[in-house]
């Protein structure tokens, strides 16, 4: 009897034993999993987000080197999106981070400018800015994207380089410069749209003792990579602090393209634009009793380029020694009004042997308002008899809106002023094939953006769409032009006109 219950409790001893080991095992596969776990969040999760971080900076290089693009590009208004965030994955049962945010700092920076064009010296001191990123990142170590004068620059700790190839401001023979205006921002954001608004259309003119100091981040990076482009026969390149100073040896084309950036959506802006220097060729003359003369003027805007209908009005300080002329007759005093290129040329004719002074001042226009039309239509017909076309722009209620100004050919139209009611346009005779383009009509480099078809091909009404563009020429509520506003250059340019005692000169019929 004694053995049979020892057997018994030996069993429920065993019993006991085995019961306990599925709760140990549970424990060591639990275990398991933590260190798994532990593993996976220390050594695989930082890579899997270092990754997601050095795609988004791939990302972000990839649309900040937009920025030289859009700068140069024709357009009058555009927008960029920038991704300055991470959207980091999220792991089930690992710690996941959140979201990223960056900053995006706009950087006041100077720019002055002095070169000699014609006979004349233009000085001129800018604002421009620096659009500096910053993303913040957990993992990848800091490092900022900057624009900066046409260049965009990667930033490290002890490094700075270009991440584009070539910047677009300096070239051997020519320079582009764009000037953005903006109001100093710094602000963190996930994702970001810059907004930028054409100012001032750059033209290339060929300009001489050309001089140009910037404030820049990045003084070394500049002075290297200027000496590269210019040996010291081109030019001389000096750095004080953070400014760079190049002065050019030879002569050389500039073209300083003007913006503005927003970092908020805006709708509609008005602005007027500032005369800068009212430019003659030649700017002394010399003629004889009864000779006649041409002087040819051109109207700068703020930033270098041409003024299209500017108004100049020029008079003559000593009127007995010479006189302007219009259609054959002498005048006193005159108005005259700048082409699409900013050119105008007025006459004069010598009276008697003396020396005098002719003076040159301009006005120029600026419209405010918006833009309210959606759709219009495009009324092309042929001039009889001459081979040449008059382009109507009519408001989609029928009533005539403007006209579009000069052009060369319909295959190569450029940009065109919208100033009057008056049907008076004509290019030369359409090709015989024709591609889509875009037809800017501007109004001082401010203007809208029309879209065409292909309405060379043949006469009859085309419809085309309107968006608005940096500056609007028309009100919200109506389709009438409004007055323009003149901002008038102080100080008149002075052409010295002298006249000699000889009564020999060649006659010139002006009409």
């Amino acid at each position: 009897m004694k053995s049979k219950k020892s057997k018994k409790s030996k069993k429920s001893n065993l019993d006991t034993n085995f019961g306990v080991s599925p709760v140990v095992g549970m424990i060591l596969i639990l275990a398991i999993i933590a260190g798994i776990m532990a593993i996976i969040q220390t050594e695989y999760v930082p890579k899997w987000d270092y990754q997601k971080e050095a795609q988004n900076f791939n990302v972000l290089t990839s649309e900040a080197s937009r920025i030289p693009e859009i700068l140069t590009s024709g357009v009058t208004s555009t927008s960029l999106h920038i991704d300055v965030g991470v959207n980091y994955p999220q792991y089930p049962f690992l710690v996941n981070p959140l979201s990223s945010y960056g900053v995006i700092e706009v950087i006041p920076e100077n720019v002055s400018i002095s070169y000699k064009v014609y006979d004349n010296t233009v000085k001129e001191n800018y604002t421009s800015s620096a659009i500096v990123i910053r993303p913040v990142y957990l993992y990848m170590p800091e490092i900022n994207i900057t624009y900066e004068y046409g260049a965009v620059i990667e930033y490290g700790k002890n490094y700075a380089k270009p991440i584009m190839l070539n910047q677009i401001a300096f070239s051997r023979n020519e320079i582009t410069l764009p000037i953005v205006n903006s109001t100093k921002v710094l602000t963190a954001v996930k994702t970001i749209n810059l907004h930028f608004f054409l100012l001032s259309r750059g033209v290339g003119k060929k300009v001489y003792n050309l001089t140009i100091s910037f404030k820049t981040l990045y003084p070394k990076l500049w002075k290297s990579k200027l000496e590269k482009i210019y040996n010291d026969s081109l030019a001389k390149i000096s750095v004080s602090g953070n400014v760079v100073t190049v002065r050019f040896k030879s002569a050389m084309i500039v073209s300083i393209p003007a913006w503005c950036m927003y970092t908020k959506p805006v709708s509609s802006r008005t602005s007027t634009m500032q005369v800068s220097a009212v430019v003659t060729q030649p700017s002394q003359v010399y003629l004889n009793p009864q000779g006649r003369s041409s002087i040819t003027i051109q109207v700068l805007d703020k930033y270098g380029n041409p003024a299209s209908n500017a108004s100049v009005r020029v008079w003559v300080a000593n009127t007995s020694v010479c006189k302007l002329l219009v259609n054959n007759a002498l005048v006193d005093s005159l108005n005259t009004t700048t082409g699409i290129d900013g050119l105008s040329v007025v006459y004069i004719e010598g009276l008697k042997q003396g020396n005098t002074k002719i003076f040159l001042q301009s006005d120029i226009p600026a419209t405010k308002g918006g833009y309210n039309l959606s759709v219009v239509l495009i009324n092309v017909t042929k001039k009889a008899g001459v081979g040449r076309y008059t382009i109507d722009i009519i408001h989609a209620n029928g009533s005539l809106v403007g006209y579009y100004g000069y052009g060369r050919c319909c295959r190569c139209w450029n940009y065109y002023n919208v100033y009057s009611y008056d049907i008076l346009a004509s290019v030369s005779p359409k090709p015989d094939k024709f591609t889509p383009v875009n037809v800017y009509f501007l109004n001082n480099s401010e203007g809208v953006l029309i879209q065409t078809t292909e309405f060379c091909n043949s006469s009859g009404y085309v419809h085309v769409s309107i968006t608005a563009g940096v500056y609007t020429t028309y009100p919200l509520d109506d389709s009438k032009v409004v007055p323009p506003q003149y901002l008038v250059d102080e100080k008149p340019t002075e052409v010295v006109v002298s006249v000699g005692a000889s009564s020999t000169s060649k006659q010139i019929n002006y009409t």
